[in-house]
């Protein structure tokens, strides 16, 4: 059956790719059809197990390759937007020491060392894609997703441009967060850095710390799972965006407001409110009448 979330799929990405085509990376488009696919394999057996046979199966691979695509066409967006540059970063480091008396990620200096990363970033991965299976028979949050990465965050990029902490001085900006343990970031700095100087095209490319998808993401995740264990999950990622020095506290606050916003936007669409499930539910047979 055609999935109603499609159109509005299309309707979130295609911008993105049509302005960004340029900055399009297929091999990060590539690494996420991996995961994905792992994914949607490993419920493809479950669902076997469980003997419900593979009919969910296409679409969910289609949720997932359609996410993928999403995913990669604003990697390519904070890429075409980086060439115009980076100049909210002062304000919003001000912001967060002004809300928080003080810089946000001095509170949190004990969260520290490279191995955090592997939660930060590949944990995440692995979240977002259980979490698009989850999400296969609720049209509200599909679309909310879509919303999220196709029009949201590359709307707030664009109006707040902002490299976060770990390019902080290499902006010119000064040393106010040197203190940061480097290992904590990752390796991935001088990476983002070298593209983003040569305005090159690169896997994952793009650097944006307004909102955080990280944060954003693990919310919408933590939304749609609604249980004290996503909650968690969605509250350490958002600790460790700060500690690492990848994010302003304010870029996680606004993620999280835009990831509820957004599924509450399609809450409102009509086309989105029936789950899949009522859909495919049998249609039972009218009572004989009484003799």
């Amino acid at each position: 059956m055609f999935p109603r979330w499609l159109p509005l799929a299309l309707l979130c990405t295609l911008p993105s790719l049509a302005i960004a085509w340029d900055y399009f990376h297929v091999r990060a488009l590539l690494l996420w059809v991996v995961c994905a696919g792992v994914t949607v394999g490993l419920f493809a057996i479950l669902q076997l197990a469980r003997g419900k046979g593979l009919r969910e199966v296409p679409g969910t691979l289609l949720l997932a390759l359609a996410a993928g695509v999403g995913m990669a066409g604003y990697s390519s967006m904070k890429m075409w937007l980086n060439q115009f540059g980076l100049t909210a970063d002062s304000w919003l480091a001000d912001l967060d020491a002004l809300l928080f008396f003080g810089d946000p990620w001095r509170y949190l200096a004990w969260l520290k060392g490279g191995h955090l990363m592997v939660v930060y970033h590949w944990s995440w991965a692995l979240f977002i894609a259980v979490s698009l299976v989850r999400a296969r028979r609720d049209h509200a949050f599909i679309g909310g997703w879509f919303i999220l990465w196709g029009i949201f965050a590359p709307l707030v990029q664009w109006l707040v441009p902002a490299g976060g902490p770990v390019f902080y001085e290499r902006l010119g900006l000064g040393d106010r967060f040197a203190g940061i343990d480097p290992a904590t970031a990752g390796m991935f700095v001088d990476y983002l850095w070298n593209a983003y100087l040569a305005n090159d095209t690169e896997i994952g490319g793009g650097i944006s710390a307004m909102p955080s998808m990280h944060v954003a993401s693990v919310v919408w995740g933590a939304l749609l799972w609604r249980s004290p264990a996503a909650a968690a999950y969605a509250a350490i990622i958002f600790l460790l965006s700060i500690a690492s020095g990848w994010h302003y506290a304010l870029d996680g606050i606004v993620g999280g407001l835009l990831a509820w916003g957004a599924v509450a936007l399609a809450r409102r669409l009509r086309f989105l409110k029936a789950r899949a499930e009522d859909e495919a539910a049998p249609v039972e047979p009218a009572p004989a009448p009484a003799a």
